[in-house]
């Protein structure tokens, strides 16, 4: 699979896990031209709250839905 879109296209659950803001909306955009009814997004990184409210909105535009599932990358915060 070469790109988001494909993985969209095979999948029907995307789980998303990126460092920041600008990874998660590039790879949100991406995703946009496969997206439909069927797919959930499940963003899991630690992004501002504008972030998540912002791609929610064209997430759910497509009919997708879009659930914000954050967790801490590091080992020793997660502990």
């Amino acid at each position: 699979l070469a790109t988001p879109a494909d993985v969209a296209r095979s999948s029907r659950i995307l789980q998303i896990f990126v460092a920041d803001d600008a990874a998660l909306r590039q790879t949100t955009t991406q995703l946009m031209p496969a997206l439909q009814p069927a797919h959930i997004v499940i963003s899991h990184a630690t992004v501002a709250p504008s972030t998540v409210r912002e791609l929610s909105m064209k997430v759910s535009a497509s009919g997708a839905g879009f659930l914000d599932a954050p967790f801490t990358g590091s080992r020793d915060a997660a502990a």
